[in-house]
């Protein structure tokens, strides 16, 4: 794997553990288990977003099990999209180091149109990372600037530094420009950052790490 900046999993972890035990309901606790479930899983995903997005109680313990799942070798292609797609809509940072580490797996099941594609709309662990914003930027810079990957992933990398649709972003990308030996990354980050701004998606809002 490539180098992870030690201080923003620092700063992750750090909220993470700063998490009150979480007591979920039973509702909850079904529809976790339900992700694991094939078309179930779709669907639980949703409702979990749901759940989340308006009780604390439920996100704490969303941020303590995603992780949990991420990390188990056992659970197939399917349930692992519908997990990172849950922690990449809700913007759950704390996950980000367990998330890192299935940086290289591209893509999702299913067919895509070439819009999809760039937004990387089919590609969960990619997405989620845009959804990151902000807190996401310095480890996948590490991954773009790191010569000794493949081109594939550090154009990986590119691709979601530029959907984030952030100046900082933007500039990460501006920089790796001034320096960049490999001509076809150069050119495709070079093309990117020409294209119109509305073909990116919105700019994402700054992740609330913390419940109010």
């Amino acid at each position: 794997m490539a180098h992870i900046s030690s201080a923003i999993v620092a700063m992750v972890l750090s909220l993470s553990a700063g998490q009150a035990v979480a007591q979920p309901t039973p509702e909850v606790q079904k529809l976790f288990g339900q992700l694991t479930n094939g078309v179930m899983g779709q669907r639980a995903g949703a409702r979990l977003k749901t759940l989340a997005q308006g009780s604390g109680e439920t996100r704490k313990y969303l941020v303590l099990k995603l992780p949990e799942l991420f990390a188990d070798p056992s659970q197939d292609p399917f349930t692992l999209d519908h997990a990172f797609r849950l922690a990449g809509d809700l913007k759950m940072v704390e996950t980000m180091p367990a998330l890192l580490k299935w940086f290289d797996r591209s893509g999702a099941f299913g067919s895509s149109t070439f819009t999809e594609v760039e937004r990387l709309d089919n590609d969960p662990v990619a997405k989620a990372l845009v959804n990151f914003g902000e807190p996401a930027i310095e480890p996948v810079r590490h991954f773009l600037e790191n010569t000794n990957s493949t081109r594939e992933l550090r154009t990986r990398a590119a691709s979601i530094l530029f959907n984030m649709n952030l100046k900082e972003a933007d500039q990460v990308l501006a920089s790796q420009v001034a320096v960049e030996k490999d001509p076809e990354l150069k050119l495709y980050i070079q093309k990117r950052l020409a294209w119109p701004q509305g073909f990116r998606q919105d700019r994402v809002d700054k992740p609330q790490t913390k419940e109010k």
